[in-house]
């Protein structure tokens, strides 16, 4: 059951028989006997004492083990509960005189202070928990506070009557102060029940019930007493019934929380104790197998095994670290990790410093190191190169108790490594080499078309010219001897034209001479007007974004011979209707884009064994632009033509 449910049924229980009484009480209250009464008040009353006393003994002798303050402040709280209701026991009319004479007036006024004193215990039990750290929750303050308490009831009551409030007066009945007092009693003792509620919530301490059912029992004693009109009446009786009740329930918490929980916890904890020893001893024996597991297994891994333990001193090692080493085990053990004969050198050959070992790096950094590649200088043998991985071995504090260190052999791949690494510088070197033939190869072939180009106007051109030229003289000469000459001249003259015409074309075809008078863009708007003029089923369409004057002469030359080269393969080629020229200048780069809509072809399948583009004139355009210190790029999809990009950083290489 809930404590809600435990609860509930508490208050039920304890309200019945109130209910009873108040809606039959023709049934149920009834007029005891002077005699029968006080029999019963004497036995209720000093079985509430002898509990109350054993409640503090129960707190008292066991708060030394216990360290409960809650219990204690309850068990010393009851000793001064104990001691005035002794007193009020004794301050009953019907008894002997209790030092002075006795009467209801004295036995009342003991009953209102004991049940005040006992409220407010409660109410301040609520708020005590059983680690609670304040002073005054100690027995050298508590029990004095108690037993002064009682003398004060004790002095005021017995030996100054005039000056304590009036509780009964004879003829007349209780005073309106016993019944407030009462009234007040309730009060507090529901502030209590509502503090130990949400205690019960906030804890969730199932021993707290026995408390809150103590003090709702106490609320209904408290209820019976304020409705009692004769001191023999059922209520009366009724009253201390609850009374007795509540403080068996409350003997049973301090009892529970002093003596009991502690003897069950005892018995947990040995309960705990021998699974802990047999856990333990199944502990220490996968311990032994795992260690000769962990033993086989560093001897028969394909690696070094190197152990270290917490401040870097070697533990173990196996024999391939011997061996890699060259020291024996007896020679490495107990040594720490700069005490070994070899010290370990960076990869530029630096000696490396003790904070960066494998060992001090996994201690510093509490973490595994992978991978980390570091040279052994050995005495008297060949330095070596290793691959180390070390992993930290942690205890169940978190502390690294052992440094795994394992080392690869990496010698001759770092041998191989440097073989490769000065093949490729001087693969490099070769590349950069030929590089430089190719672009002095390509700036002769270029000198050398234009010297070509230049012999032929000069010498071939100007020959045949001059030919025509007199040719022409004599078939204009009117004579009758021209007659004869022109019949035999007239069929040379448009075969010395063609000549002079083919010459021109093979001039401009190898140098373009408005190529180094005019300009680039000029020499571009003649090579288009011509490619218009043979190949006229194609339309070339160029965008001129860029002025003369930020065309860097280096690349003049190379431009044409790109443009001119991818214009033949989309004349040969393509079967492309349209082709896009554009040379612009964005920031601080020229770039050309030759573009037509074209066959297209895949990069990948092109004709050639070997070399890729060959045959299709994109190496030559390639190299020019790459030599010429450009990038060079090809797109190209079958049915979606071919596009040709070229650019240039302004200030790079001319």
């Amino acid at each position: 059951m809930t404590p809600r449910n435990i609860l509930a049924g508490i208050f039920i229980l304890s309200a019945v028989p109130l209910l009873l009484i108040e809606l039959l009480p023709g049934w149920f209250n009834h007029i005891t006997s002077p005699s029968s009464y006080l029999v019963f008040h004497n036995i209720a009353e000093f079985f509430s004492v002898m509990v109350s006393l054993s409640m503090f003994g129960v707190g008292w002798y066991t708060y030394d083990q216990s360290k409960d303050r809650h219990a204690l402040l309850l068990s010393i709280a009851f000793l001064g509960i104990g001691i005035m209701d002794f007193m009020h026991a004794l301050s009953y009319a019907d008894m002997p005189a209790f030092i002075t004479p006795n009467s209801s007036n004295k036995s009342t006024q003991f009953w209102i202070a004991v049940r005040l004193f006992q409220a407010v215990s409660f109410l301040a039990s609520a708020y005590v928990y059983t680690d609670s750290p304040s002073r005054w929750l100690s027995k050298k303050i508590l029990l004095p506070f108690a037993l002064f308490v009682s003398l004060l009831v004790f002095t005021g009551i017995v030996f100054f009557p005039a000056h304590m409030p009036a509780t009964f007066i004879v003829g007349v009945g209780l005073t309106p102060f016993k019944k407030f007092s009462e009234f007040l009693v309730i009060l507090l003792l529901c502030a209590a029940a509502v503090a130990y509620w949400r205690r019960i919530a906030r804890t969730g301490d199932r021993l707290l019930i026995y408390y809150f059912a103590a003090i709702v029992i106490c609320i209904m004693s408290e209820i019976a007493f304020v409705n009692y009109t004769s001191v023999f009446d059922t209520y009366n009786v009724l009253g201390h019934i609850y009374k007795v009740a509540a403080f068996s329930l409350i003997y049973y918490g301090i009892y529970t929380a002093s003596v009991k929980a502690p003897y069950v916890e005892l018995a947990e904890m040995g309960d705990r104790l021998k699974r802990d020893v047999a856990e333990r001893q199944m502990a220490e024996q996968a311990l032994q197998q795992s260690e000769g597991k962990y033993r086989t297994l560093i001897q028969n891994i394909q690696a070094a095994v190197v152990v270290h333990g917490s401040r870097t001193e070697i533990l173990t090692c196996n024999s391939l670290a011997e061996e890699l080493l060259g020291l024996t085990k007896d020679q490495m053990l107990g040594k720490r990790a700069m005490d070994p004969a070899w010290h370990f050198f960076r990869e530029d050959g630096t000696i490396m410093p003790l904070a960066e070992y494998p060992v001090s790096r996994v201690l510093a950094l509490r973490q595994p190191l992978r991978s980390f590649i570091v040279g052994i200088h050995r005495p008297g043998m060949d330095d070596i190169w290793v691959l180390a991985n070390a992993d930290p071995l942690f205890d169940e504090k978190n502390d690294i108790t052992q440094v795994i260190v394992t080392f690869v052999d990496l010698t001759e791949r770092k041998r191989t490594e440097e073989e490769l690494r000065a093949t490729s510088e001087a693969l490099r070197e070769r590349e950069k080499i030929l590089s430089e033939l190719s672009a002095r190869l390509l700036k002769a072939h270029e000198e050398e078309r234009k010297r070509i180009a230049s012999e032929l106007h000069d010498t071939i051109g100007a020959c045949l010219a001059g030919i025509k030229y007199k040719i022409e003289g004599v078939l204009l000469k009117d004579s009758n001897t021209a007659e004869v000459a022109t019949e035999s001249l007239a069929p040379l003259l448009p075969v010395i034209r063609e000549a002079v015409e083919e010459c021109r074309r093979i001039q401009m075809d190898l140098r373009p001479p408005m190529l180094d008078d005019l300009g680039l863009l000029p020499t571009l708007s003649w090579f288009r007007k011509r490619f218009l003029a043979i190949y006229a089923g194609i339309n070339v369409k160029l965008e001129e974004m860029v002025q003369e004057s930020e065309i860097p002469e280096s690349l003049k030359v190379v431009i044409y011979r790109i443009v001119q080269e991818a214009m033949n393969n989309i004349a040969k080629h393509s079967k492309a209707n349209h082709v896009r020229i554009r040379l612009q200048k964005e920031d601080t780069s020229i770039e050309l884009l030759v573009e037509d809509n074209g066959l297209g072809f895949d990069p990948e399948n092109l004709p050639g064994v070997g070399r890729k583009w060959r045959g299709l004139g994109l190496t030559s355009m390639k190299e020019r632009a790459e030599l010429s210190g450009g990038a060079f790029r090809m797109e190209s999809r079958k049915g979606k033509g071919t596009t040709i990009r070229a650019s240039w950083t302004l200030g790079g290489k001319k």
